[in-house]
């Protein structure tokens, strides 16, 4: 190496030099032949954004003999797929952003992951390298060009080829070593080869953009200029544009350094010379180059001369060592100044396209005893030998210097059954449009089918659709006769013309201008106008230049029509905005070895999961069926041993994924195994002497319903004390420093814990406490408390917390022995008669055991609703019930034992099946027409006569009606629940006896019902206890609800089909192998689910993944096998997460979780909404080091940024962005009730905007000020905006003042920035009130907001108050001892 320490390649901040950059080429080039087995001459394909991983990635599959095939990541799954597969390569290198582009089929091998492994291990071998044996006449490259036959073409070139021409350009100091050359190609085109490997081989530094950043002409002006570009590549059309831009703006200085300008690709005009004569220096030359792929990337050249060049820019003469023939129809020489088909031959001719030898021997012909290649161009060379561009003997064309086939889009076309015939067009040299022969089909389909099969440049920017396509004599289409295109008849409504702010009407002007559309419409994107990326370049420079200057390319695309990009905009252009406050997450200064989660006990700690759940079922089956009642006697005992064995006793901070990690986490699994076991004895002295064997301190007389606790033997509870169902007993606890810890929990004597709430983080709670449904709870809590969601009530003397007798008597023991007794009878007859059909002989086994199960299923699911209605009966409304009487175990506890006991049979129905209304029904419930219920069970669990259900209800997964509410005394009252017409409920909400909603009403996710809350029509609400919303449901859409009801024969058809199929899988494959058969097939089905008919895969779909939830997650959950799951069905997971259960992630295909990420049990990332029962899907990101405890809850559309925390009940609402390295609470988060004090002690700057009047919240105010002066620095500074008197007096600012705590540095009057921000936003403010808040709050939400016309505007209108910023500075005293 020549300079080693010379600069190869720069990014941005990054680069690298030639030294740095052979050594991660050798490091990745000996991972390929090491690892992958790569042979010389394999074909080796990469999809990388424009990153130094794709650099890196192209000269390591060179360094290591491979043949270099690039794919876009812009191209369709379907399109990456069908390359890799016409080249037959097995192997693909991509990097974090492309890693999820291909099939499961394709290996993939990820540049970064390898480079990140590998960076600590110097001792490379290099001389492996040497014995790779590479010849000039291997292939060097493959690069892919549009196919007239539908199918693109893999034109291959050699090393020689790629060498030559290289050669050539320097020849003729086109480059030169001394060159810094701009990466601008993408890598469809070839010229990013020439860009990036000839750069290297000459000895060059290259320069690359980030991504779009040839979109961005103020970034693309700043690089040429910081980075000293001397050569760049590009298509006519952008170097017009750029240099267009730098001239408007009067960046002369800016391509001062360039001294060679590449045009390829496309004509190169006039108007371009004088362009380019006006703004570059006279030493920087044009060139004029041009060449298809199949004669190595070019093979003429010409550089711009002002003495002759007036009138045409010819393509010039051949580069060194080509030749160029101009020959006719019948390969005869033309005279000069003739028209004729170009021939080039010389070096640079390819070897053949790949895998066809058809098309290979009809673009090459032998001329003399030389190989030329036909171009299918037509030239004519003038007096002076020079050749000048015709066009094309065919259709192909070059659209932004892009080679297209038109027959490759019609094909694609075509492939639609409903089209005839079709014809596509190149108009106005810009844009594509088809015209397509049907009746039976639209432009958005169209279009849908192209995007899924064609890049986006050969996608046609209006698709025509005709009766019939004009034909001329010969019956074939007549082209002339074609009508022209008018993308304004894509438009059906001409009234979204006019614009209803001045933002929108600046913005049509501009794409009036931008896009040649006279009058845009608002609504429609400027793609549907005709608009190309280049249009889009000069939007945004006009936009910067007339609107505001921050605007990104990635914003105008992102919101691609006026209306979308003015409401992006607005938000910008507001100088004072009032912004929600969150705090800052303190860094903590101890450091932990970062571990990696354990291959190796990971499996082993599956399979002795496995095994113990397995081999007591293979023996008893073998041995002794009649031992079947005693298995769970066997899963309880085995957990009982290990946890004495295996618990942690003590409390201390210790490394996730360390062996005290691996410990817990198995105790976790077997306990979770456990559960259908443990809830046939809850609230029975046999659960706590279970749990007293476990090792945790539990009173005989405590009555626990719960089984959700993740370490037993850390829970201790006294005398007395009653917990629900579902609630969660949460000590273990993920730090944000990859640690975690166990916390102890003590529940004193006669408390009451209602269900759903979490206890976590250490808990030490006094007697007679009482926690109301879906609190949580943490810390010590002091006896006579009422704790109501995050609020904490003390109980005054004179209100009685006197309890009745909680213990139970020996005859109530005894009662519920029996109840166990006759219930394990029940289940035994069931599978006896049962069993006696599997015995039948004549039936295959896996259709009898389908059958068996299907029938097990029907007869338990009778039985219990038998059971329901004639055993337990009904309620009266208002009735109370102590815990230790005969009427609550009864009417309660028997209720809540049949419907634990009974569901896995409850699973055969499915979601919103039809039966479940009729099963309420004859149970008593009141229930109307269009209900749709997700889940029965939750029904059941409630006494059903006092149900009433209007039409329209809706009910989503996981929610609850709470059976009892508790009294002060700790009884327990049963009540009605009505439900009127239309009225939803939400994931996870809960509504207790006694609520009663209006019609049209929506209950949020994470949210408490009860019977103090008031509803009218359309109410919206969200908290505990739930709160009504300034904004109210919309009308009912008359679309269709995609919600679906089940009949029960097709229910019981699909589920026993699914369980033939289940049993025939691990028949086939075994234990071993039936999981990954099983995997795979749901795999395979949710690829194809939209090519195969829909009523014939998704019942299978359903059914095969709820059953790989119930058999296979238990043992994996929390485990990287459930991430390597996650990520098969499609789900972009980091490495390090940790997942608690399969059912915490939904739509894993929009799922992007980062590196150690952590969720707690009931957690959860939902990416879809059922709002009016119509499916809306949104991604949902999640950045690194995320923490979400217990009960959180994200919704659709949601961004963590990285090292967020969020507490348990917080939910994160649709579209919400959370700000890295902060902690979240709240329903909604941040909840505007709810304190954190700031986590950092030592902030430089803290900032606040004012959003509230505060004059009269004086100790409000002490309270913020002391907790500024306490965590800002000594030189720290305070920045506070807000409304002050006219005299610039305040509140705040004056007790900030007054002691001495802060020193004002500047005050300023703001009050006319603010007036004006204010009027520019004055209709979309007002719009958003008319339409989303209720009658009652608008005027308020008015006066908030600071319209026209309300009192705070016109105080600061007429000079009544002002709006000022002050910025202040922490006054620090040093005290001088006086000596």
């Amino acid at each position: 190496m020549k300079h080693p320490q010379k600069l190869a390649v720069e990014l941005d901040e990054q680069s690298l030099t030639y030294a740095e950059l052979l050594y991660y080429v050798q490091v990745l080039s000996l991972t390929l032949p090491n690892e992958y087995h790569v042979l010389p001459g394999e074909i080796i394909c990469q999809c990388v954004e424009r990153s130094l991983s794709m650099v890196i990635g192209i000269m390591s599959i060179e360094m290591a003999g491979g043949v270099y095939c690039p794919l876009s990541p812009r191209d369709p799954h379907h399109r990456l797929h069908a390359l890799t597969q016409q080249t037959q390569s097995r192997l693909v290198l991509v990097h974090h952003l492309t890693k999820t582009k291909f099939y499961q089929d394709i290996v993939s091998l990820s540049i970064d992951s390898v480079l990140t492994i590998n960076y600590m291990e110097k001792n490379i071998d290099i001389d492996q390298l040497s014995s790779i044996k590479v010849t000039v006449d291997y292939l060097a490259y493959i690069i892919f060009t549009s196919g007239s036959t539908g199918i693109p073409k893999a034109v291959q070139v050699r090393h020689k080829n790629f060498i030559e021409f290289m050669c050539s350009l320097a020849y003729s100091d086109v480059v030169n070593e001394r060159d810094t050359i701009l990466q601008i190609a993408r890598c469809s085109f070839d010229v990013h080869v020439q860009d990036i490997m000839g750069t290297f081989m000459i000895g060059s530094s290259l320069i690359m953009l980030h991504a779009r950043g040839i979109m961005d002409f103020d970034y693309l002006a700043r690089v040429f200029k910081e980075k000293t570009i001397t050569c760049i590549t590009t298509v006519p059309t952008i170097i017009h544009n750029f240099f267009t831009f730098l001239q408007q703006r009067h960046h002369h200085n800016v391509a001062q350094y360039l001294r060679s300008v590449c045009s390829g690709g496309e004509p190169c005009s006039i108007q371009l010379i004088n362009l380019m004569s006006n703004t570059v220096t006279h030493t920087c030359r044009l060139w004029n180059l041009y060449g298809p792929a199949e004669t190595t990337v070019d093979c003429t050249f010409h550089v711009f001369d002002n003495a002759t060049d007036t009138e045409s820019f010819p393509i010039g003469r051949p580069l060194l060592k080509y030749q160029n023939l101009v020959l006719d129809q019948f390969l005869q020489s033309v005279f000069t100044n003739q028209e004729g088909e170009l021939f080039v031959g010389g070096v640079g001719v390819f070897a053949g396209y790949v895998g066809r030898h058809d098309l290979t021997a009809k673009a090459l012909l032998e001329i003399d005893g030389q190989l030329f290649y036909r171009t299918g161009d037509l030239v004519r060379m003038d007096n002076n030998g020079l050749l000048h561009y015709q066009g094309r003997k065919d259709h192909q064309i070059k659209l932004h210097g892009q080679r297209i086939e038109l027959g490759e889009i019609e094909r694609c076309l075509l492939n639609i059954t409903s089209i005839s015939a079709c014809v596509v067009m190149k108009w106005k040299d810009d844009y594509l449009v088809a015209y397509v022969q049907s009746s039976d089909i639209n432009e958005k389909q169209l279009r849908e089918h192209c995007q899924s099969y064609l890049p986006p440049q050969m996608i046609p920017s209006l698709f025509v659709i005709l009766d019939k396509l004009p034909l001329n004599a010969n019956g074939k289409i007549d082209r002339k006769l074609l009508p022209p295109p008018d993308f304004l008849s894509l438009v059906s409504d001409y009234s979204s013309n006019k614009p209803s702010t001045n933002v929108e009407q600046q913005l049509q002007k501009i794409f009036s201008q931008a896009f040649r559309v006279e009058s845009p419409p608002i609504d429609v994107s400027f793609g549907q106008l005709g608009g190309t990326s280049l249009d889009a370049i000069h939007a945004l420079t006009l936009i910067r230049q007339q609107v505001h200057t921050n605007i990104d390319i990635g914003l105008l695309f992102a919101n691609p029509s006026i209306r979308q990009l003015a409401i992006a905009v607005e938000p910008l252009l507001i100088s004072n905005q009032s912004q929600e406050t969150v705090f800052t997450v303190n860094q903590s200064h101890e450091t932990y070895v970062h571990l990696a989660p354990s291959f190796v006990v990971e499996s082993i700690g599956v399979i002795v999961l496995f095994c113990q759940w397995l081999w007591p079922i293979i023996i008893i089956h073998q041995w002794c069926p009649l031992f079947f009642p005693f298995l769970p006697a066997f899963h309880l005992i085995f957990y009982a041993i290990c946890s004495r064995l295996f618990s942690l006793q003590n409390n201390k901070t210790d490394i996730v994924f360390s062996w005290n990690y691996y410990r817990w986490w198995f105790l976790d699994r077997l306990w979770n195994n456990n559960t259908f076991w443990l809830q046939h004895i809850l609230g029975t002295p046999f659960y706590n002497y279970y749990l007293r064997l476990c090792g945790a301190h539990i009173s005989t007389e405590a009555h626990i319903y719960t089984t959700a606790m993740d370490a037993p033997w850390l829970v201790e509870i006294d005398d007395g004390t009653w917990i629900a169902d579902q609630t969660l007993l949460n000590c273990f606890h993920f730090n944000g420093d990859n640690t975690f810890k166990l916390y102890p929990i003590r529940i004193g004597s006669n408390c009451s814990v209602g269900t759903r709430s979490i206890l976590f983080d250490g808990i030490n709670m006094q007697n007679n406490i009482i926690v109301q449904p879906m609190s949580s709870v943490t810390g010590s809590i002091a006896s006579r408390t009422v704790i109501d969601g995050e609020e904490h009530k003390p109980v005054s003397s004179n209100d009685s917390m006197t309890h009745s007798n909680r213990s139970l008597s020996l005859w109530h023991k005894i009662y519920q022995i029996v109840v166990l007794i006759s219930l394990i009878c029940i289940h035994y007859t069931i599978l006896i008669f049962v069993y006696k059909i599997y015995s039948i002989k004549q039936i295959s086994l896996p259709i009898s055991i389908a059958f068996c199960w299907t029938l097990w299923s029907i007869i338990g699911c009778f039985v219990s609703v038998v059971l329901l209605k004639y055993v337990v009966g009904s309620c009266a409304a208002g009735d109370t019930y102590s815990i230790a009487s005969w009427s609550y175990l009864h009417k309660l506890w028997i209720r809540q034992l049949i419907v634990s006991s009974f569901r896995h049979a409850w699973l055969l129905p499915s979601a919103y099946d039809d039966i479940y209304p009729f099963v309420l029904r004859w149970l008593g419930a009141h229930i109307e027409d269009n209900v749709k219920l997700y889940d029965i069970g939750i029904f059941l669990s409630y006494p059903t006569n006092l149900l009433k259900l209007e039409t329209g209800i809706t009910v989503f997964g996981y929610v609850l009606l709470v059976p009892t509410e508790m009294t002060l005394s700790g009884d327990h009252r049963v009540d009605r629940i009505t439900l009127e017409a239309h009225a939803n409920l939400a994931n996870r909400c809960s509504i207790l006896p006694g609520s009663h909603l209006a019609s049209e009403t929506m209950v949020g996710n994470l949210t408490r019902i009860s019977r103090e809350i008031n509803s009218k029509q359309g109410d919206v609400f969200i908290g505990v206890p739930a709160r009504v919303m300034p904004f109210k449901m919309p009308l009912r859409s008359n679309i269709t609800d995609q919600i679906e009801n089940t009949s029960l024969w097709h229910t019981c058809f699909w589920h026993f089909i699914s369980k033939c199929l289940l049993i025939n899988i691990y028949s086939l494959g075994g234990f071993i192998g039936g999981p990954i058969i099983h995997i795979t097939l749901i795999c395979s089905l949710c690829r194809r689910n939209s090519s195969i008919r829909y009523e014939l895969v998704q019942p299978i779909l359903g059914r095969l993944t709820h059953d790989c939830q119930q058999f296979m997650c238990p043992f994996i959950s929390n485990t990287q096998w459930l991430i390597r799951l996650f990520r098969r069905f499609g789900a972009h997971i980091g490495k390090g997460v940790v997942l608690p259960d399969f059912s915490c992630i939904t739509f894993y295909h929009l799922i992007t979780i980062g590196d150690n990420v952590r969720l707690n049990m009931h957690a959860n990332i939902q990416c879809h909404s059922f709002e009016q029962r119509i499916l809306k899907l949104a991604p949902v990101t999640i950045g690194n080091s995320c923490v979400l405890m217990s009960g959180s809850y994200v919704m659709a559309g949601c961004k963590l940024m990285g090292n967020n925390k969020l507490y348990p009940f917080t939910l994160i609402m649709k579209n919400d962005q959370l700000s890295p390295n902060t902690h979240w609470k709240g329903l909604p988060a941040p909840d505007p009730k709810t304190h954190l004090p700031f986590q950092n002690a030592s902030m430089d700057v803290v900032l606040l905007i004012e959003t509230t009047n505060i004059f009269d919240e004086i100790v409000a105010v002490n309270q913020f000020v002391d907790e500024i002066t306490r965590v800002l620095t000594p030189s720290g500074y305070f920045l506070w905006c807000g409304l002050c008197n006219v005299d610039g007096s305040s509140v705040l600012i004056d007790y900030l003042t007054a002691n001495n705590a802060f020193i004002i540095q500047e005050k300023v009057n703001i009050t006319a920035n603010v007036l004006h921000a204010l009027d520019i936003q004055s209709n979309s403010r007002a719009d958003f009130i008319d339409r989303y808040v209720q009658p009652a709050d608008q005027e308020y939400y008015r006066v908030f907001a600071g319209l026209p016309g309300t009192q705070i505007y016109e105080d600061m209108s007429q000079e009544r108050s002002q709006y000022w910023r002050v910025v202040l500075r922490k006054n620090t005293i040093t005290n001088i001892s006086v000596i």
